[in-house]
């Protein structure tokens, strides 16, 4: 059963549907036997009828278990998959032995509603389970098919027009079949990728409320005791801690606005050739301050690649990842420098912290998401910083990522078009 399969097979397999189905099996099985039975032999009829009986008692006896004796919820899917499968074929089945065994007995109207009736079984079933491809298409060719051989054995009335009709109609549903499948998966993604964008936006609201009401809180203590306070080395203490206190919240609160005009696609990115060596040099002179405090050894590598870039989008996007190493990564060193790969240049931040837990590896640049292993260390953030590393970067035609192999430590990097390449594939254009 295929992927697309396995998501959608509770359409149209529940109690409800079972039961309506079983009561229409019933129905066709009492319309075939009253217009057949005048003209098929006794015994053939008594053994399709028993056969047919058996089918029925087979399809009820499932109803009934599974709707009075339901199995338990992590297995309710499977089961009643494996039972419409089942089922489905079933019904296959049957329709074959009235086209095969009760059809070439009849009289001409008789044989051409039995045609009918296999068109619009052909049609009901590919609606009534639109997410079981390779069953609907195994019924859908098997039925249609067979149908169109039976008519053309028994030289039903109008043969020669009736078969071509039905295998055409057949394709055709094989291919509205596949339609609606994707339809129904392209749905169910779009339908999960919006619940888990709720659930992500509600964890962010959550930290916001959390990570704002702690320099918030603590901006007004400190006020507090600069007002209170006596002692004018208390007073200037207090004062200074309210100015990194709110400090903090301008950070943050710069970090969501910037995160949110990404978002919203308000950036317009001006790219040109740019030094990587001085756009490393800069952003490694801006944060000297915090990491000499830090007493982290922050270090650029000296480059002569050219990037093709916006300069205070790139500057922007480095400043993140430096300023992710100095606070978070526990680092007695980090290195920021360029070298190519391939086509592109990567501009790489390397540290010797406590590195990037693996549960971690894979979803460091999706939005909210802060390392799992921050117990007993300061949130600081909305966990946005890094999806805003990997906005900016698409903005620039380029990526952002973190080399795993990197063991002894993070390695994250940015990568971009090199400046020669874009100007020969400029001069191609």
């Amino acid at each position: 059963m295929t992927d697309t399969a396995r998501h959608t097979t509770r359409i149209g397999t529940n109690p409800v549907t079972a039961v309506t189905a079983t009561l229409i099996q019933l129905f066709s099985m009492f319309v075939a036997w009253h217009a057949y039975s005048p003209y098929v032999p006794e015994r053939l009829m008594t053994l399709w009828l028993g056969g047919s009986i058996a089918f029925l008692a087979f399809w009820v006896f499932a109803d009934m278990r599974l709707i009075f004796w339901p199995p338990a919820p992590d297995r309710r899917d499977r089961i009643w998959s494996f039972y419409g499968v089942a089922v489905a074929l079933g019904v296959c089945g049957w329709f074959q032995s009235v086209q095969w065994l009760l059809l070439p007995f009849g009289d001409a109207p008789i044989q051409l509603t039995t045609v009918i009736f296999g068109l619009g079984y052909v049609a009901i079933y590919f609606l009534a389970q639109p997410g079981w491809l390779l069953t609907n298409r195994f019924i859908i060719v098997v039925t249609a098919a067979s149908l169109a051989a039976v008519l053309v054995i028994e030289q039903v009335p109008y043969w020669q027009y009736l078969s071509p009709f039905i295998l055409v109609f057949g394709g055709v549903m094989l291919l509205l079949n596949q339609i609606l499948a994707q339809a129904i998966e392209t749905n169910r993604l779009a339908r999960q990728s919006a619940e888990t964008e709720l659930a992500a936006r509600t964890r962010f609201l959550a930290s916001a409320s959390h990570d704002l009401g702690q320099p918030l809180q603590s901006a007004r203590l400190f006020f507090d005791q600069a007002m209170r306070g006596q002692d004018p080395a208390q007073r200037a203490e207090a004062a200074t801690g309210t100015k990194n206190a709110m400090g903090a919240m301008a950070r943050q609160l710069g970090q969501m606005l910037d995160h949110l005009r990404l978002e919203s696609g308000a950036v317009e990115p001006h790219l040109a050739a740019l030094d990587a060596g001085a756009v490393i040099g800069r952003v490694v002179a801006q944060f000297d301050p915090v990491a000499a405090l830090a007493g982290v050894d922050l270090r650029a590598v000296s480059s002569r690649l050219v990037v093709h870039a916006d300069p205070d989008l790139l500057e922007r996007a480095l400043g993140n990842l430096v300023d992710n190493a100095l606070r978070h990564a526990d680092a007695r060193r980090v290195l920021v420098g360029a070298r190519r790969h391939g086509t592109h240049i990567r501009i790489w931040v390397v540290d010797d912290g406590r590195g990037v837990a693996a549960a971690d590896q894979q979803r460091m640049f999706d939005d909210y998401v802060q390392g799992s292993d921050r117990a007993g260390r300061e949130r600081g953030g909305f966990g946005l910083g890094l999806a805003s590393v990997r906005r900016l970067m698409a903005l620039m035609r380029g990526d952002a990522g973190l080399d795993v192999r990197w063991t002894r430590g993070s390695a994250f990097y940015l990568e971009l078009p090199g400046a020669a390449v874009v100007a020969v594939s400029e001069i191609g254009r």
